[in-house]
């Protein structure tokens, strides 16, 4: 009997650690925007974000249900429901030297929910730097649309693990009171922002909230 548990308890240790090696592996060389910290006091961080692309689709509904469908959405269209040309070099002498086709977007980081006053929740993927507004494919779906962040200062909490509505309306709260007693002026709705995918080992998962300041 004592030898059964231990095998258990060898089982899942080894479990866990596998779970938290895959976890760790599926962030590596994730691409991020690029910013610069301007100020970080331990509570929360002035970041200065260069410009970026991103994808973008509004959903109504309850947070988990709107984020659902307009995450099933940005993915399908990085994972091909798009449309690009692309050049054939054996017609280059001719005047039908491209073709319509589909391209796979890699996927960055984070995965943005912005939930705006009239109960709609904009969701959004941000694209990868080697991409400009000339060159992304063309989502399929109409209700995405591609857009351009201008570079923009924003006030950033930090927190790990787990997260839920409450767990971020609480967040959000939390970034408001620091934002007033630091008399800084929010231009913007408060984003939530999460950069892990769902079955990361939960200790390892990393969130922001983050709202655009003056």
């Amino acid at each position: 009997m004592l030898a059964f548990v231990f095998y258990i308890l060898i089982g899942v240790i080894v479990s866990i650690m596998l779970w938290i090696t895959i976890s760790i592996i599926s962030i590596l060389n994730i691409e991020e925007p690029e910013y610069t910290v301007v100020e970080n006091d331990g509570k929360f961080e002035i970041r200065d974000y260069a410009p970026y692309i991103f994808a973008q689709v509004e959903v109504t509904g309850p947070r988990e249900q709107a984020i659902g469908i307009g995450f099933g959405k940005l993915a399908s269209y990085i994972f091909g429901d798009n449309k690009t040309l692309k050049r054939n070099p054996n017609y280059q002498h001719s005047r039908v030297n491209a073709e319509i086709t589909s391209e796979s977007i890699k996927m960055t980081a984070p995965f943005i929910d912005i939930k705006t006053g009239n109960g709609t929740h904009i969701v959004q993927f941000i694209m990868p730097r080697k991409y400009s507004i000339k060159n992304l494919p063309v989502p399929s779906n109409s209700d995405i649309k591609i857009l351009e962040n201008p570079m923009t200062r924003r006030a950033v909490l930090k927190y790990g693990g787990i997260t839920n509505s409450n767990i971020i309306d609480s967040k959000t709260r939390k970034l408001e009171v620091i934002l007033g007693n630091n008399k800084i002026p929010k231009t913007g709705d408060i984003y939530s922002a999460q950069y892990n995918p769902p079955m990361t080992f939960p200790l390892l998962k990393r969130n922001e909230i983050m709202v655009d300041i003056g």
